[in-house]
């Protein structure tokens, strides 16, 4: 091989992605050491010194097709256990994702019932939530969905606010309003040790939904970007149904005094960038 030589050939033919995996047997009359031993660092399989024997060199050739047909067998094999295995998980993820969705569902259930004056408000927050993370610039799909099945949990906390203060007729002293703004805190007391991103998302909701924007919110004052953007989304669209439906202690306001007064919270209670977007988008 005057030009190119079985080495360089070799190195060639393991260096291009369509070829490598083809078993390379040398069939030469070197005898030395390293000949072999670079020859098998280049990436052969076998190595035959002439003189050969013909059956000798057929049945070298069969065994390394066997093998490579059985290498490329056990690939196979191996990729179709990886996507078994893949596809096992995401329907697991699936199935305990949608038990994450039936527990906010029964606990949904459990907060209405446990105030009078709510009626559908858990309900129609979520919605609410949907629609303003659809429009929002930033967020996905999958943030829609999040959003939509952990915003029902925004006052699970009210659980365990006392009946007398969370039914009150009238409005609450100072120390019955303290009272009322641990059911944020209590919240992550429920979700505190879940991973689950629909339980975690509720988590940050739940205890955020009361930051303002200018840090003069509750629990922790959180300020602007500090605040998730799942719990300013919620504010609104908490906010927005309080305002438009009756409560205890007020009418319903119309749409549009409603949008006004949310337009006016801009940059104090709500995130006016967010609020600006969707509104223009309105």
């Amino acid at each position: 091989m005057p030009v190119l030589d079985g080495f360089e050939e070799c190195r060639i033919l393991k260096g291009n992605p369509e070829y490598r995996d083809i078993p390379i047997i040398f069939h030469t009359a070197r005898l030395d050491v390293d000949s072999i031993t670079h020859a098998f660092q280049l990436g052969a399989v076998d190595y035959i010194t002439k003189p050969f024997n013909a059956a000798e060199l057929l049945a070298r050739v069969k065994n390394q097709v066997e093998l490579h047909n059985a290498k490329k067998m056990l690939k196979f094999v191996n990729s179709s256990l990886k996507k078994q295995s893949e596809l096992k998980e995401r329907r697991l993820v699936s199935e305990i994702e949608e038990n994450q969705k039936e527990i906010i569902y029964a606990l949904t259930e459990m907060v209405e019932a446990t105030s009078d004056e709510t009626g559908k408000h858990i309900r129609r927050v979520a919605e609410y939530a949907r629609l303003l993370a659809r429009l929002h610039p930033n967020l996905s799909f999958e943030d829609e969905e999040i959003i939509y099945h952990a915003a029902p949990m925004h006052d699970i906390g009210k659980v365990s606010i006392p009946g007398e203060i969370l039914h009150k007729n009238g409005s609450l002293t100072a120390a019955e309003t303290e009272v009322m703004k641990k059911h944020t805190t209590n919240a992550h007391e429920f979700f505190k040790n879940s991973e689950r991103r629909f339980m975690k998302a509720a988590d940050i909701i739940a205890t955020q939904h009361h930051e303002y924007w200018d840090g003069n919110g509750y629990p922790k004052g959180l300020k602007e970007q500090d605040i998730h953007i799942y719990g300013r989304i919620v504010a609104v669209a908490d906010v927005f149904d309080a305002l438009t439906h009756k409560r205890q202690y007020k009418h319903a306001w119309t749409l549009e005094a409603a949008l006004k007064y949310i337009q006016e919270r801009k940059g104090v209670q709500f995130d006016h960038k967010t609020c600006g977007t969707i509104f223009r988008k309105l």
